[in-house]
């Protein structure tokens, strides 16, 4: 199971969340588990599940099963310690219509998000925004929480680095947990610059093998062209090995100014 710890070691914040569904030809959603059955859809459009239900089925009129998902923004801080939840963040699911600003406590809720994996995209002033994959209703139904990057803590990086992080480019990160040193990773199209990870003190280090600190690993690319999409893979040293959690496309999009997550693991 991916734990949805990431970047420099930060736990998730989850917060409650409802999932809904309904039947897709139109007749009335099925009612969840704890919930009411929604109101009758119309033209195979699902029905909404009650509060606490969980996501009914697509029905054979060609309706998609939804549900409501709640999460928060949140920022992780190179400069500081904490997570504080982002304001005015707009969350998107990546190729439909759907979008929504987080509150002065960070918190958003999506209604009618397709069941199954989908991309969450997160866009704040003044941040790095981020594209992360989950499955939907079955990793979102306790709540979720997503990131951004404050352009600050990216501006250091690339202080540190001695390199220019053009915000016309993204970033991809791949998360290795469980990590063992030596693991490494790779992203086609190889356009970007050389990977560099971060050791047991926390400095970065420019290499593309995966220091593992308390069996987790990061290994990031910047100046990854922005536009398309790139595929990821994972590999372990001599006696392990690693792989990489795809979506079902198996693709990774890139947006400017935006951090693509990729998930590894070395069993």
């Amino acid at each position: 199971m991916r734990n949805r710890a990431k970047i420099f070691g930060i736990a998730l914040c989850a917060i409650a969340a409802a999932a809904c569904g309904g039947d897709g030809n139109g007749s009335e959603g099925g009612a969840g588990t704890g919930g009411t059955a929604g109101t009758a859809g119309t033209g195979g459009t699902a029905g909404t599940a009650g509060t606490g239900g969980t996501a009914g089925t697509a029905g054979s009129g060609g309706g998609v099963a939804t549900s409501t998902v709640q999460g928060v923004v949140r920022s992780f801080l190179l400069l500081g310690g904490g997570n504080p939840v982002v304001p005015d963040a707009t969350v998107g699911v990546l190729d439909t219509n759907l979008s929504a600003t987080t509150d002065q406590n960070g918190a958003f809720t999506l209604e009618n998000v397709p069941n199954g994996e989908n991309f969450f995209t997160v866009e704040a002033a003044g941040f790095w925004g981020s594209v992360d994959y989950w499955d939907v209703p079955g990793e979102t139904a306790q709540g979720f929480a997503l990131y951004v990057a404050a352009d600050a803590d990216i501006n250091s990086i690339a202080d540190e680095l001695g390199r220019t992080v053009s915000t016309d480019d993204g970033i991809v990160e791949i998360y290795f947990e469980p990590a063992v040193t030596g693991a490494s990773g790779t992203i086609d199209p190889a356009d970007h610059d050389s990977p560099f990870t971060l050791d047991a003190s926390g400095f970065l280090v420019v290499q593309d093998e995966v220091i593992a600190v308390d069996g987790v690993g990061e290994l990031f690319f910047t100046s990854v062209p922005a536009g398309g999409t790139i595929t990821a893979d994972a590999a372990g040293p001599p006696g392990t090995t690693c792989s990489v959690f795809d979506p079902d496309t198996g693709t990774f999009p890139i947006r400017p100014k935006t951090i693509t997550f990729v998930y590894a693991w070395c069993p």
